[in-house]
């Protein structure tokens, strides 16, 4: 964020000419990164665009949120998104993955997610919630947070990074700097390059970075942290909250009911968790079904809901632990959504516009709800299945797709499927429902040499503007790359 200081005013030439000229060269300036705030005093004009510019997008760590309140008091209708960073502190390679047996307070100290590098988790919130409690509920604010360490990309994890969010318009091929093969594959200590070519990372640096927030305190209870987000001011400012893929320390569902809760004109959530690797998916499963069913009682004003379960094709490698080929971790390959976290979701959604839900539901349990509803505001659906594969049982697909209804139907796949009795009952209900309209059916085949990831896959489909951010999708390509054609040697 800059300050704004008092120059010299420019000369007669600039004065000249027009407004739309001036703001033209201005726009010009900002989209090539320039400085600005010296050029404040070049007219009030321009001072009221560069401070639309600079207060639009704030960045705020813990060690800013003292001055916060006063800095934006004037502006603070300006901003329109704010990006939490809640950075942990670093550490070195004595800590990011050590060996050997641990003490129980050792192992809480490694693991540990309570504290950013200028005070605790809950100062910050508390802190955040104080200033914005008092805005007024006019225009949309969006509250983007980010929980990491600066070392997380230093050790095991080299294709990590940490970015605000950015819109698709804005978000071009560069803009995640590319690191260089040299220096993602030339440190043998954290398992890049040497003799063995790529070594899996060890299973402590895995569970430091997907680590839950403040499991180890600063409460002694669950309870305890819940009462402490129900004793938070409401904010009522908040219309669209972002949890990104890049934050894979894992926020426990339940806690975020009850920060959901504390937002009663939250219109838009973008949720982007990562899987489970182990038998913890069944109460983490648990979780989401209270998080979805709190989000029915109270965020009455939701209208677009977009959940992205990410994950990584190597880390279930990581994991798993066989004993005569039985894995003893729970740690599926696949992951295979629970039904009633399906179910849930979909009755979730009959207040919303839009929703996404990818990878932690199955359509097929979707649309098991009973009675099966109608969806009077739904305009867009995104939801995945594992039976959407070539291998699977056509009938099984064709009743799952008769069961959802649309002006539009695309069939966009690696793969052709021959759908004329799904096309037959869907306008059968166009011609019932909505007299004169017609339904468009489109076909578009892949390539499947062009998909190595559900990253790519997403890309292809086009939906990335509606199942993931922009820069997540970005963001996980990166991590594919980095990946791409290393052969990995796992070390139990």
């Amino acid at each position: 964020m800059s300050t704004l200081s008092s120059q010299k005013q420019c000369g007669p030439a600039l004065d000249a000419l027009p407004t739309e000229i001036q703001l033209l060269i201005l726009k010009a300036l900002v989209k090539d990164g320039y400085t600005l705030s010296h050029l404040a005093a070049v007219s009030r004009d321009w001072q009221a665009e560069i401070e639309r510019y600079n207060f639009a997008r704030i960045k705020l760590t813990p060690s800013r949120l003292a001055g916060f309140g006063p800095m934006v008091h004037r502006n603070r209708a300006l901003v329109q998104y704010i990006w939490l960073c809640l950075e942990l502190e670093e550490y070195d390679c004595t800590k990011c993955a050590p060996t050997g047996r641990l003490s129980e307070d050792e192992m809480v100290e490694m693991y540990a997610i309570n504290d950013t590098t200028h005070g605790p988790i809950t100062t910050a919130f508390e802190n955040l919630f104080a200033v914005l409690s008092t805005w007024d509920p006019n225009g949309n604010l969006t509250l983007d947070i980010s929980v990491y360490s600066h070392s997380d990309s230093k050790h095991w994890f080299k294709y990590l990074t940490f970015m605000p969010d950015i819109s698709s318009d804005e978000l071009g091929d560069d803009v995640i700097e590319q690191t260089t093969l040299d220096q993602v594959h030339n440190d043998p200590q954290h398992g890049w390059g040497g003799v063995s070519g790529y070594s899996a990372p060890h299973e402590r640096a895995l569970h430091r970075i997907f680590h839950a927030i403040m499991d180890e305190g600063p409460f002694e209870s669950e309870k305890l942290e819940l009462k402490w987000w129900d004793q938070l001011p409401s904010v009522r400012v908040v219309t669209k909250l972002l949890l990104r893929q890049q934050n894979r320390r894992r926020w426990r569902p339940d806690a975020l009911a009850h920060m959901f809760a504390r937002f009663p004109r939250l219109e838009e959530v973008h949720y982007e968790p990562w899987r489970e690797w182990s038998f913890i998916k069944r109460d983490t499963d648990a979780r989401y079904k209270y998080l979805f069913k709190s989000i029915q009682r109270s965020n009455f004003h939701l209208k677009r809901l977009v959940i992205f379960e990410n994950f990584n094709q190597h880390y279930p490698a990581f994991e798993q632990r066989f004993l005569d080929g039985v894995d003893l971790t729970g740690c599926e390959s696949i992951r295979i959504p629970d039904p009633d976290v399906s179910r849930i979701i979909a009755a979730t959604s009959l207040r919303l516009e839009h929703l996404a839900a990818s990878f932690i539901v199955d359509a097929i349990h979707f649309f098991e709800i009973e009675p099966l509803p109608v969806w009077s505001n739904l305009t867009s659906l995104v939801l995945t299945s594992k039976i959407l594969a070539p291998n699977e049982n056509p009938i099984e697909i064709e009743s799952l797709l008769q069961t959802a209804v649309h002006a539009t139907l695309t069939w966009r796949a690696t793969w052709s499927f021959a759908m004329k009795s799904t096309i037959k009952a869907w306008k059968a209900v166009m011609h019932h429902h909505y007299s004169g309209w017609t339904l468009d059916v489109i076909h578009e085949r892949l390539s499947g040499a062009d998909i190595n990831s559900h990253g790519d896959a997403i890309h292809h489909l086009n939906l990335s503007s509606q199942v993931v951010r922009p820069i997540s999708l970005q963001q996980i390509q990166r991590e594919q790359k980095a990946l791409e054609g290393i052969q990995s040697v796992y070390t139990k």
